[in-house]
């Protein structure tokens, strides 16, 4: 079994807008950190959010690939995994229907879970048999430390946006 698993928030969608505006960053794990991080994820502005060229072709052809049934050919699965917490589920979900994006099982943080965006991922994607193929912007750098350490694939778009 193979799991394709794809973030959001920087890797199908554009939201360094919303940081802009919100101001600087700050220190993870704080509490103003999680107030930015509210300010920057009010759902009428993440409905705003531009798609990332490619990645809606990309993710079709991905969910496509997986859908083909060749005989006994191991079982494939996408899904969308973000760190948006689960009260953005709507807005989310609208997001990804009105730029035409597959609908695809939406994993998403838990309300009041304050545990740091790769420890939150490395305990969903941990739930997920066998090969795991994650598609991820990860601007920490922490997510891709974990799948080194896990063995599992990751892939960073990058973009010059």
């Amino acid at each position: 079994m193979t799991t394709f698993i794809i973030d959001i928030d920087g890797t199908l969608c554009e939201y360094k807008r919303r940081m802009e505006v919100a101001g600087p960053e700050p220190e993870r794990g704080t509490p103003q950190h999680w107030e930015w991080l509210d300010k920057i994820q009010l759902p009428e502005d993440l409905i705003k959010d531009n798609p990332i060229p490619g990645m809606k072709e990309l993710v079709w052809a991905i969910s496509t690939f997986c859908a083909l049934k060749h005989g006994l050919m191991e079982h494939r699965e996408v899904v969308y995994l973000t760190a948006r917490n689960e009260n953005l589920r709507q807005a989310t979900n609208d997001w990804l229907q009105i730029h035409g994006f597959p609908e695809l099982n939406l994993f998403m943080r838990p309300e009041h879970e304050t545990v740091e965006n790769h420890e939150l991922k490395r305990s969903i994607i941990r739930a997920f048999r066998g090969t795991k193929v994650i598609i991820d912007d990860d601007p920490s750098g922490k997510l891709a430390d974990v799948c080194l350490q896990e063995g599992w694939t990751f892939l960073k778009p990058i973009t010059s946006r």
